[in-house]
């Protein structure tokens, strides 16, 4: 027969466990509302960002300025198809063409923060291991940001096509706009997470597996964009973590929140 005490320690450990769940389910759904609110933003303001390329490029206007306020030129975004290629066999090569354009646009240039010397503490989320993201189906090898540069066009200052590469070389001048489109990018970005502190500080810290479980079960997966949502998903987790994008905000209690 159980006693008193063992009924007693029964009960009160029936009642941590009942805690700690509840505990976990509201910081989950926590991560969940903060990820959908960030995400949902960013890619308004990027389609807005892509909007003022594409008029600009149209209408021959100058975007950017050097840094001493000379125009310089404007540029403009191709959804070029890429591939996914599992290494050690041709079979399994998956062609992938996002259907917002704006998802095809934040996948290279997320990538392109999380991938620079800049910031040598984080790296892009690795798709899988033997796995590699790239635009000419027959290399082994991942793109590389001169892939990325070809993915524009580029106008100078006097309307003028650029080409991405001179012969073999890449093109300074083609180079310096995406340098600068980048910038206004993580200007972006920076912006949101200003605007949204206490929601990117959500993100900040969240440990691999419920960061996985988000990113794996955020997006339909029958959708055409869903691995690249996915992906998307982990570089926002990886930029919230930067000090240099989300600054620790500091309070008393994790449940302020």
């Amino acid at each position: 027969m159980i006693s008193v005490n063992e009924l007693k320690d029964l009960v009160s450990n029936l009642g941590i466990k009942a805690s700690s769940a509840l505990q976990e389910q509201m910081q989950e759904s926590r991560v969940n509302n903060a990820f959908d609110l960030i995400r949902k933003k960013l890619n308004t303001n990027v389609k807005v960002h892509l909007q003022k390329m594409e008029v600009s490029f149209s209408q021959k206007l100058n975007l950017y300025e050097d840094d001493n306020n000379n125009p310089i030129g404007t540029l403009k975004y191709h959804n070029r198809e890429f591939y996914i290629k599992e290494l050690d066999t041709d079979a399994n090569v998956v062609p992938i063409t996002p259907y917002d354009k704006a998802l095809g646009y934040q996948f290279f240039m997320l990538r392109l923060i999380t991938s620079s010397k800049q910031y040598p503490d984080v790296k892009p989320f690795e798709i899988q291991k033997n796995y590699v993201v790239l635009f000419d189906k027959m290399s082994t090898d991942s793109y590389t940001s001169h892939d990325v540069l070809q993915s524009f066009e580029y106008l100078d200052a006097k309307s003028n096509y650029i080409s991405s590469h001179v012969g073999a070389k890449v093109s300074k001048e083609a180079f310096y706009l995406l340098k600068k489109d980048k910038e206004e990018f993580t200007k972006i970005i920076k912006t949101l997470f200003e605007t949204y502190t206490i929601d990117c500080n959500v993100l900040k810290k969240v440990g691999e597996a419920l960061k996985t479980q988000i990113c794996a079960n955020s997006f339909d997966v029958e959708d055409q964009d869903y691995f690249v949502q996915n992906v998307i998903c982990h570089e926002i987790f990886t930029i919230a973590s930067m000090d240099e994008f989300c600054p620790n905000l500091v309070l008393n209690h994790i449940d302020e929140l």
